[in-house]
């Protein structure tokens, strides 16, 4: 993930375990955080992580695997994936799938639709 960032750009990587999310979410600096997956991201709001510190959470780029279906080109979820989904919200977060900011955001109800149909929407001319 580093060799993508300009040098000048600062980036660390740790565990999600290590964060004091409280401190990140109070920087005056803008912080990207990235998972690989929904499972850290659970582990990390089990650990601190709240909506009034991250209020949005998009789903850019999850990986294809033999027990996950397509949401959207760059998404694949599991059953159980698709249930941390619906929990996130639960606790407050705003959940949506986009892997770059052009792409129209997918919220977390066509997200279940998308997985119960078994493939990606895509609209007219466009990504899904």
């Amino acid at each position: 993930m580093t060799l993508a960032l300009p040098p000048e750009l600062p980036a660390d990587i740790l565990p999600s375990s290590a964060p004091d999310w409280a401190q990140l979410a109070s920087s005056p600096e803008r912080i990207l955080v990235l998972f690989r997956d929904l499972e850290p991201l659970m582990r990390a709001v089990g650990r601190g992580l709240t909506p009034a510190q991250v209020p949005l959470l998009n789903l850019g780029n999850i990986h294809f695997d033999g027990h996950r279906r397509p949401i959207t080109h760059s998404v694949f979820l599991s059953e159980g994936e698709l249930a941390s989904v619906g929990a996130l919200e639960a606790r407050g977060f705003r959940v949506e799938a986009r892997a770059v900011p052009s792409d129209p955001a997918v919220g977390s109800a066509e997200l279940a639709r998308r997985w119960a149909a078994g493939t990606p929407s895509r609209p007219a001319g466009g990504r899904p």
